[in-house]
């Protein structure tokens, strides 16, 4: 049987960071083929959206999109980036985004972003649901060497008048929460004279802020490894996020403490502990169900797609890694959309 889902067309602006961005929503209907359904009815309509272009979600999101054409060429299947977090956020709230990709925690996502969007009900108007487990981010903390910081401590307890560098979201905040739990606050690290860099560190332009000299610690959300930290040439350090009521903390916001083995980069000499925000593949929670056991089934069946373009995603997306990842998912409250679910479970790897 098809299943309707309507778009609704519509103009939304939205506030963030002080950057007023338009989104004209085009309208469009999709009508929803189940596995069972009778040939001549209309095609499906989905797209992928990443972060960025070149993004490793870029590469993923046009395999997915490639495994769902394998198994179902009569449907309209898509792949894009968004265009940075800004229009990404922008394309949620407006409904036009269908399968994308959590950047991070959803408790930390919402502490961000919902004193930047006060005139909606942000956590409504970008719910989401889990479809399946794809990658991780883990926290990378890079100083240079000639800083003499050896832990997270120091960022407060040495009073070095570090140049920090970040993006200006989830990582801003959490650098915000590193210095609360040593003691600290953004207002009282500017005193004795940190300086804030709001550029993306995993990337040209954030390791050319490192080599300039204009970043000496730089804090990142990023999968491992990360292709732009592998070839930055530079005499720095990662800083081990272990502390036990720090790694406490952020798993109460859905981290897990993981290790970036001794050999990920070329400055890294020895194992280091940290945490992991997870990076799964996500659905507006209206599409159908039928539809999101579709992606579920032939990404799965195409999963050599996935591995080619993620290293991680080939341990993520295991029976055992799933199941982990369903059960930590009702620990923390982010639902599993039903479809996944009724895949998973016809497989034997959940209840």
């Amino acid at each position: 049987m098809a299943h309707m889902v309507r778009r609704f067309l519509g103009r939304v602006t939205v506030g963030l960071g002080g950057i007023l961005l338009a989104l004209l929503v085009m309208s469009c209907t999709l009508n929803v083929v189940g596995p069972d359904s009778a040939e001549g009815q209309d095609q499906v309509s989905i797209s992928f959206l990443s972060f960025t272009a070149g993004n490793p979600t870029h590469l993923a999101a046009g395999a997915l999109a490639e495994a769902v054409r394998l198994n179902h060429p009569d449907w309209t299947v898509g792949s894009m980036a968004a265009g940075g977090e800004a229009l990404l956020t922008a394309r949620r709230i407006a409904g036009d985004a269908d399968f994308f990709f959590a950047r991070s925690s959803r408790a930390l996502e919402l502490e961000w972003q919902v004193p930047l969007h006060p005139d909606i009900d942000f956590a409504d108007a970008t719910r989401y649901s889990l479809v399946m487990p794809i990658s991780s981010s883990y926290i990378h903390v890079l100083v240079t060497s000639d800083t003499g910081l050896d832990s997270l401590s120091d960022l407060v307890e040495r009073r070095y008048p570090y140049r920090f560098g970040s993006g200006a979201g989830v990582t801003r905040l959490l650098y915000s929460k590193i210095l609360e739990y040593y003691g600290a606050s953004e207002e009282e690290a500017e005193a004795w004279g940190v300086h804030h860099e709001t550029v993306v560190i995993p990337s040209a332009e954030g390791v050319e802020a490192m080599k300039a000299g204009r970043v000496d610690v730089g804090l990142t959300f990023s999968p491992v490894p990360n292709a732009y930290f592998m070839a930055m040439g530079l005499d720095v350090k990662l800083l081990p996020v272990d502390d036990a009521g720090l790694v406490s903390l952020l798993e109460d916001l859905g981290c897990v403490p993981v290790v970036i083995p001794a050999g990920t980069y070329p400055f890294l000499n020895d194992d280091v502990a940290t945490m992991a925000g997870p990076y799964p593949l996500v659905v507006r929670p209206d599409m159908p169900d039928e539809v999101v056991y579709e992606v579920v089934k032939a990404a799965l069946e195409h999963s050599d797609l996935l591995f080619a373009v993620s290293a991680e995603a080939r341990s993520q997306m295991q029976p055992d890694a799933i199941a982990a990842a369903v059960a930590r998912s009702r620990t923390v409250g982010e639902p599993y959309h039903p479809g996944a679910l009724r895949y998973y479970r016809e497989q034997g790897w959940i209840d």
